[in-house]
């Protein structure tokens, strides 16, 4: 069995991640019932995330992830993608993800309703054209052809 314990040559200033309520155990719980047990790649990622963002973070990617049934070969590279965004964007906490995640649906709402509304065109009424209407007035008896016969010419309507 994996016994996995935090790295603790790094200082952890950060009180959310001392407060964390999931652990590395649970991260890797989490992990393992949805997708199996973590090649050694991912074991490593796992730990060094859960150093850096804190187990409560690592357990929220991974749970958003499922959410977006993400499948197991595409997990390591989901939650790293994730996370380094976290990073940059300096969200640490599973409430400023959660807050981040919001704020991105309604801006992609917004964008959604601005394109949809500029895509609503007026119906364009525009009657016959003037070729068609002499047309049709010139040839007013010419039979309506409904049926084809089995030589597949069309048979006049009855």
């Amino acid at each position: 069995m994996l016994t996995l314990k935090p790295n603790t040559d790094i200082p952890n200033t950060n009180k959310s991640l001392v407060d964390a309520q999931h652990s590395i155990h649970d991260v890797f719980t989490l992990w393992q019932s949805n997708w199996g047990f973590p090649n050694g790649i991912a074991q490593q990622d796992l730990t060094e995330w859960v150093n850096e963002f804190g187990g409560d973070l690592v357990y929220y990617v991974i749970e958003t992830a499922l959410r977006r049934n993400v499948k197991s070969s595409g997990a390591d590279s989901y939650l790293r993608i994730t996370l380094s965004a976290y990073k940059k964007q300096g969200i640490n906490t599973v409430e400023k993800a959660v807050q981040e995640a919001e704020q991105h649906q309604r801006q992609m709402s917004r964008e959604y309703q601005q394109k949809s509304g500029s895509r609503k065109r007026q119906p364009i009424n525009e009657g016959l054209p003037e070729w068609f209407k002499k047309q049709q007035e010139e040839q007013p008896n010419k039979q309506h052809y409904e049926r084809i016969d089995d030589s597949g010419d069309p048979m006049p309507h009855d």
